[in-house]
């Protein structure tokens, strides 16, 4: 399945220049404001661009430009294109791949935002034109490959987060993956019955009630003398199939001895809220997505291990690699070793920000690291992984370390 297989970003919040490998499942690791959720928010943006203000830019005098490079674009995605889309993205698709990039000039609104794709007749990288600015048809194919990204952020109200799907980075997307299928089951049997409460409610209704006949009948007798000629009639309008799943929600039902008690999101703790965010992404992860669907999900996660017990923690970690096995590409920032297990150790991506002049750095990829010292050593690897050993390498910093960082900008990997 196609992926977001890089990402470049270049003066967006903490990142002055920011490069990293991206895989179906990617943890980003790092202290406290090294940059971690700014790496997923420019994600979140290359994917569903959106107005930047000033506070948004490294720099406000220079461009922000976030490139990607998407992998496994195959002549049989391309070919469930529409047939226009399929034209307007071949000519920029080489080995399956195609690099675009998004720049905003200066803060400013929607709008101004360009969208970029390298034109594969140019070799050189530094000419002007290696890049079609805003070629026809390239943003409804780069939404057929990522229709939308889902963010869950670390300090966001879990309880907006699910009770408001309509909104555009929240959980209640995996709501409204659940809530699809039940519409469609059902919508025969949900139109006839709007129909019938159409009949009766509405001002066109076929069979109105009662109430409203004589609420018609005499505010028009009323209005005649003024203005002869002109009717009333009481619209109660219907909502429509859409609009009904539209606000699906969840509810908290808690019972107590003889007691039950039935709560909104909203009225629980935080704790609960977060474990419930997690129970529904492990709900989907067990669900899986269904076989026909071969569009691409961004999952972009803040510390999914937010205030989870143990167990937890490694429950929603098998949970997010389920996932990452579908439809979905998860990439989450973490401070917890608990989520990260020697299989997927060397796709962590290790995040420092050594100070504020550099901005956010990355270190080579770990898989790089742990091929150069211990190459497919399975027992040294285990090894290393091993919980006592994780954290000191993914978030142990040394005082020679931080030296060392604020010295050259980027520290060597603790192998």
């Amino acid at each position: 399945m196609h992926t977001l297989a890089h990402i470049s970003i270049s003066n967006f919040r903490s990142c002055k220049n920011v490069s990293l490998p991206l895989g179906n499942f990617t943890p980003v690791v790092g202290y406290n404001n090294a940059g971690k959720s700014n790496i997923l928010s420019a994600i979140e943006w290359l994917i569903e661009p959106s107005a930047l203000a000033a506070g948004d830019f490294f720099d406000p005098n220079s461009p922000l430009v976030i490139e990607g490079l998407v992998t496994g674009i195959t002549a049989e995605l391309i070919g469930k294109m529409p047939t226009n889309q399929q034209s307007q993205i071949k000519p920029y698709i080489k080995d399956d791949s195609l690099r675009f990039r998004r720049v905003l000039p200066k803060p400013g609104p929607v709008a101004t935002i360009r969208v970029e794709v390298r034109d594969l007749t140019v070799e050189d990288e530094d000419s002007e034109k290696a890049w079609a600015v805003n070629p026809a048809g390239i943003p409804q194919a780069l939404k057929a490959l990522f229709p939308e990204s889902i963010r869950v952020q670390a300090m966001q109200d879990a309880a907006d987060d699910v009770a408001k799907q309509t909104k555009g980075n929240t959980i209640g997307k995996l709501i409204a993956d659940v809530i699809e299928p039940v519409r469609k089951n059902h919508e025969g049997e949900l139109r006839e019955a709007l129909k019938s409460i159409t009949d009766k409610f509405s001002a066109d209704g076929a069979n109105r009630a009662e109430q409203l006949k004589a609420f018609d009948e005499g505010a028009t007798a009323s209005l005649s003398d003024l203005f002869p000629g002109l009717r009333l009639k009481l619209d109660v309008p219907v909502p429509g199939i859409p609009d009904l799943f539209k606000n699906g929600t969840v509810r908290v039902i808690e019972t107590q001895g003889d007691a039950t008690m039935s709560q909104t999101f909203g009225t629980v703790g935080h704790g609960a809220q977060r474990c419930i965010q997690m129970a529904l992404i492990r709900y989907l992860a067990d669900k899986k997505a269904t076989a026909d669907d071969t569009k691409r999900k961004l999952l972009l996660i803040d510390e999914p291990e937010l205030y989870l017990h143990p167990q937890g923690v490694e429950q929603v970690r098998q949970a997010l690699k389920t996932l990452a096995a579908g439809r979905y590409q998860v990439i989450f920032s973490t401070h917890s070793p608990m989520m990260l297990h020697r299989e997927h150790a060397p796709n962590a991506v290790i995040v420092r920000k050594p100070n504020h002049a550099d901005g956010t750095l990355v270190r080579k990829p770990l898989s790089t690291a742990i091929r150069e010292s211990i190459g497919d050593g399975g027992h040294a690897a285990r090894v290393v992984f091993e919980i006592s050993n994780s954290a000191q390498v993914f978030f142990f910093r040394s005082r020679a370390s931080q030296r060392r960082e604020n010295r050259a900008g980027i520290a060597p990997v603790a192998l």
